[in-house]
């Protein structure tokens, strides 16, 4: 069998005839969709490594989440900006911003500014809300711990020999010693190999990814028996101080895994928030931070107190006004309750308890209008994490319409029936 020449223009016009079928096929999705269903909106912006500026949208509607691409801006993009770049992308699929009347965004100012101007619901990421909850926890650590030092499990002296926040400091130092000698993570590997077992590198914290600082802790306290053999130094680190870190954090890391998923919607968001208001009046380095970030983000948002309330009334986010004698709420943080450091229930023990098969029934009754609504804006963040693949060092130079088309294909062929076309994609 003979095959003729493969070109770059070929290429290019396989994929530009795929980018219309698929946009074709979007447009009939959309216009025989059940119009009692409401479309959600998720967006945010994102720049290159060549210095580019995109703003990556999705959309969700008939039971799909569709990727629009990305829309390439030059200079400031403030919410006006903002605002016509997404009424230039739903302009190619016959929607107008009003048809829209829910976007799902980080808890930046600019994002939420959009849907105040254009008067139509946000909702914040509880990912990005969890993110800024583990971020004030180690900042506020050090002081919760000295405001409750009278308690049985905090002396002064303990207090007095080290901080938290040192010993998060100390890891730091030492994560990064190890990642700067390849000596010593060849020491470390062939140390795990001597016992048998699989070698594991430490990991370091990245200011941008969700959970990573958990993660550098967590692998630290798991790699303790090799890292104390290869240096005499580590021995020094208060180890018991370390793991109560992981303990405070670890809830927060399996709240961010569930909203990651791609079916984290209504019912998801519900079971988050409540996890987040039992965690908070169960362990005090939880409550403060937890209290604060709510307060800002999520006691007066209309979505995430419709979706707790269920009729309609707003209430503060810790602080239940509407509960009933025979409606008894488990979640409320009360000042009375009896603290505990070590012990948090963990989010698949509450997931259990809260009868899940029942409560997603009752939720989806409730809002059936709310089938394409999500927790969290995880989508835009994956596109553009294929974008800096796509976009890599030998193809840097990349032009922004292309990049756009080709994330709007692989990101959308699966939701349509393949055609020969997308043989090309491989």
């Amino acid at each position: 069998m003979k095959f003729g020449k493969v070109s770059y223009d070929s290429i290019d016009e396989s994929l530009e005839s795929l980018y219309h079928q698929i946009t074709a096929q979007i447009k009939t999705l959309l216009v025989t969709r059940n119009k009692k269903e409401v479309i959600c909106l998720s967006y945010d912006k994102w720049t290159s490594m060549d210095n580019k500026k995109f703003i990556g949208v999705y959309l969700y509607a008939a039971k799909k989440k569709i990727c629009l691409g990305l829309s390439h801006y030059v200079g400031h993009c403030g919410s006006e900006e903002i605002a016509i770049h997404l009424k230039d992308m739903l302009k190619l699929y016959d929607l107008t911003l009003r048809d829209v009347p829910i976007h799902i965004t980080d808890c930046g100012a600019d994002v939420r500014k959009v849907a105040r101007d254009l008067e139509v619901f946000n909702f914040p990421c509880l990912a990005h809300i969890i993110n800024l909850i583990a971020k004030r926890v180690v900042v506020d650590i050090d002081t919760v711990a000295n405001e409750f030092s009278d308690d049985e499990e905090y002396s002064e002296t303990q207090l007095e020999e080290v901080s938290y926040n040192e010993v998060i400091s100390v890891v730091r130092n030492f994560t990064s010693k190890f990642g700067r000698s390849p000596a010593l993570l060849d020491k470390l590997a062939q140390a795990q190999i001597m016992k048998g077992e699989k070698p594991k590198k430490l990991l370091t914290e990245s200011p941008t990814r969700w959970n990573s600082l958990f993660d550098m802790l967590k692998r630290f306290l798991e790699l303790r028996e090799f890292l104390e053999f290869i240096d005499d130094d580590i021995k020094n680190l208060d180890w018991d101080r370390l793991n109560s870190i992981c303990v405070v954090l670890g809830p927060l890391k399996d709240c961010t895994q569930l909203l990651e998923k791609a079916e984290a919607g209504a019912h998801t968001a519900i079971t988050v928030m409540k996890y987040l208001r039992l965690i908070a009046g169960c362990n005090k380095q939880l409550m403060l931070p937890i209290r604060d970030v709510t307060d800002k983000h999520l006691s007066s948002n209309p979505i995430a107190n419709a979706l707790l309330n269920q009729r309609g009334k707003f209430y503060h986010f810790l602080k239940d006004t509407y509960a009933e004698p025979e409606e008894p709420d488990i979640m409320v943080a009360e000042q009375e309750h009896s603290y505990t450091s070590t012990r948090i229930i963990s989010l698949s023990d509450f997931i259990a308890q809260q009868s899940q098969e029942q409560n997603e029934e009752k939720d989806f009754n409730m809002f059936p209008h709310l089938v394409n609504f999500r927790a969290a804006s995880v989508d835009p963040e994956r596109l553009f994490s294929l974008s800096r693949i796509s976009q890599n060092f030998l193809q840097c130079r990349m032009n922004p319409s292309t990049l756009s088309r080709n994330v709007f294909i692989s990101k959308n062929e699966s939701l349509f029936t393949k055609t020969n076309d997308n043989t090309v994609m491989s």
